[in-house]
């Protein structure tokens, strides 16, 4: 076929179909874009939606110290470590602690930095890596870093070379009558080293066989839990034994009931014992008060009321209704005395080493004194840790933290506080 014969087989087209295919072409390439910006329109979407589920809430603040914000992300990173390879049902007990943690390290940080003591990044992660843990571990390690350089630098320079100290020898016991029972028994020539030993209910000086060593005075609370001791020794002249010296907050292992059978039980309660009983700190005041109800008419349960140191039993007239004799809430000496009495009957004390009571008496001696003794590394580095104890709980009082963590809070739409999304991140959704 010739060109020319192609040439006019070519249709030509008119201005108004031009004009038609034109406008076809345009709608065409509106709808194709408008299908990109809705595609775009839904990825966009569907990208906020996700970022706002599950990276937003990593930029939140979730503890504030003094205007210094801990953020989600460090506070997920730093549970995740710190819970790795732990029971996850324990997890909620670590996200408790992980908070405490970096709240309490933040206003360390800032409380010693007032007094020239840094860490720097580069001490943590040097630490990181000696002890191969992973950056989450950052927080803790900080902490530790910070308490140490706090006491070498700070606090135990602060602690004299020498201070007046006293050597003494003491005994917890139960009541001023125990302590006169045992100045007797001193007094027939025994050791009061045998009797600490055998009798104190204090368990360093039992250890120590009451032997507690030359010390200044504040070393004497840590070692014995009381000060007692210590404002007696500072207070009188060396070979001095003491009376009795009553000391109502110590704690110790033991007890003396006292107990009135109400009714024996019938039916469903057959075989068990209907109680009233109270829990006493001596054996000299179980009996006083046995003798104020039985002789002198005395309500049992007013008493109880009044003195009981059984806290489960509260305020009832120390009722503690019915109890079986294989109950594992009360020891055997408790159900042995139970179960021997007549109705009515209240028994006498019954000594129980199962329960804790507050209260007795201390028997000191003042063995030795030296007004400008020097300290020993242990009594300095224990003064200093105290001096540093209550210089952070000052820091704490005075600090201004605002924790979320636990706080109701709504995250990813869902009512609930922050600290579950981020176990949820730990552990997996």
């Amino acid at each position: 076929m010739s060109k020319k014969q192609i040439e006019k087989m070519q249709k030509e087209y008119t201005k108004p179909q031009l004009s038609r295919w034109q406008q076809q072409k345009k709608r065409q390439r509106i709808i194709m874009f408008s299908g990109i910006a809705l595609i775009a329109v839904v990825i966009i979407g569907l990208f906020t939606a996700w970022f706002m589920e599950e990276q937003w809430p990593y930029y939140k603040t979730v503890i504030n110290v003094n205007g210094e914000k801990i953020t989600m992300r460090q506070y997920v990173n730093t549970l995740k470590a710190m819970s790795e390879g732990q029971d996850e049902n324990l997890i909620y007990n670590y996200a408790m602690q992980v908070d405490s943690l970096m709240a309490q390290t933040e206003i360390l940080k800032q409380a010693a930095a007032d007094v020239n003591i840094t860490v720097t990044n580069e001490e943590v992660n040097t630490k990181l890596k000696e002890y191969n843990l992973t950056e989450g571990w950052a927080t803790y390690i900080r902490m530790q870093l910070l308490s140490g350089k706090m006491l070498e630098e700070y606090f135990i320079p602060q602690v004299p070379a020498t201070v007046e100290q006293r050597d003494i020898e003491v005994m917890f016991l139960e009541s001023d009558a125990q302590v006169n029972a045992i100045r007797a028994l001193l007094d027939e020539g025994q050791s009061f080293a045998d009797l600490a030993a055998q009798y104190s209910l204090d368990d360093y000086s039992k250890n120590q066989k009451g032997a507690i060593g030359m010390h200044p005075k504040e070393i004497f609370i840590n070692l014995l839990g009381s000060n007692v001791p210590g404002e007696y020794a500072f207070s009188s002249d060396t070979g001095s034994l003491s009376q009795g010296r009553p000391d109502a907050d110590k704690e110790k292992a033991v007890g003396y009931w006292l107990i009135m059978l109400i009714e024996t039980g019938t039916g469903e309660y057959e075989g068990q014992a209907n109680v009233r009983a109270m829990l006493l700190g001596s054996e000299a005041e179980a009996n006083q008060v046995r003798k104020d109800i039985v002789e002198n008419g005395q309500d049992f349960g007013t008493i109880a009321d009044e003195k009981s140191q059984y806290s489960s039993g509260g305020k009832n007239g120390g009722l503690i209704g019915f109890v079986s004799e294989d109950s594992e809430i009360f020891s055997a000496a408790f159900k042995n005395a139970a179960f021997s009495l007549e109705i009515g009957e209240i028994s006498q004390p019954v000594k129980d080493i199962t329960m804790t009571t507050k209260g007795g008496s201390w028997l000191i001696k003042v063995v030795g004194a030296d007004s400008d003794a020097a300290i020993s590394d242990e009594d300095k580095n224990t003064i200093a840790n105290a001096l540093f104890e209550l210089w952070f709980l000052s820091a704490q009082a005075n600090a201004v933290v605002v924790d979320s963590i636990s706080a109701t809070d709504v995250i990813n739409g869902n009512e609930g506080a922050p600290i579950f999304w981020a176990i949820s991140k730990v552990i997996g959704d």
